[in-house]
C-alpha cells in the first residue's frame, strides 16, 4: 500500500513538471511604492489655530469649494464677538483647498497642528501632531487648525502623532 501512495505521489510530481514545459515559474510582480514625498507645510500656508470650543468633537476635514468654506470659518468664529471676528480668508478653490483639524476636548495650553503634507499619484497624506502639555487644570481646550494646500483631486488620508511637550519629559 506505501508503495502504491508513492508510485500516485510520483507520477503527480512528473504530471505536474510536465505541465509547465521547462518554464520557470514567473517573480511575483514588486509591490507598489508606498513611499510618499512629504514636506513641511509652509508658515504662509496657516489660516487659523484657536482653543475655542466651536469645533467640540475630533474631525479631519477637506474643503474644497466656497460653500462648505463659509460654512466653516462661520463655525469657526460663531463663539467671538462680533468686533472680534476675523474676515474669511480668500481662497481661489480652482488651485487650492482647506484642510481642517480638530483635536476634540483636550487642556488648555495642548496644541493641534497639521504639520506636513505629502503625495503619491492621486493620495494625499496629512500628518497631524498633537502636543500634550502637562497641565492639570480642571478646564477643557479645543485646539483646532486650518491651513490651506494645492489643490488636488485624489484621496486625502490622515496621519496623527502624539507627542509630550518637551517640558514635561
Amino acid at each position: 500500500m506505501k508503495a502504491n501512495v508513492s508510485v500516485l505521489a510520483g507520477a503527480c510530481l512528473l504530471a505536474l513538471a510536465a505541465c509547465h514545459k521547462g518554464k520557470a515559474p514567473e517573480a511575483p510582480k514588486p509591490a507598489p511604492s508606498l513611499l510618499v514625498d512629504m514636506r513641511a507645510v509652509d508658515d504662509d500656508a496657516f489660516i487659523l489655530s484657536d482653543n475655542s470650543a466651536v469645533f467640540t468633537d475630533s474631525m479631519t476635514k477637506i474643503v474644497r469649494d466656497t460653500l462648505e468654506w463659509k460654512d466653516i470659518w462661520t463655525q469657526a468664529m460663531r463663539l467671538r464677538p462680533a468686533n472680534s471676528r476675523l474676515a474669511r480668508p480668500v481662497i481661489d478653490f480652482s488651485k487650492e483647498m482647506v484642510a481642517v483639524a480638530a483635536a476634540g476636548a483636550m487642556k488648555p495650553g495642548d496644541v493641534i497642528h497639521i504639520d506636513s503634507v505629502g503625495t503619491r499619484k492621486d493620495l494625499t497624506v496629512l500628518v497631524i501632531r498633537y502636543t500634550v502639555g502637562c497641565q492639570n487644570l480642571r478646564q477643557s481646550a479645543y485646539p483646532f487648525e486650518m491651513v490651506k494646500l494645492p489643490k488636488t483631486n485624489g484621496d486625502v488620508t490622515w496621519r496623527e502623532h502624539r507627542n509630550k511637550a518637551p517640558e514635561c519629559q
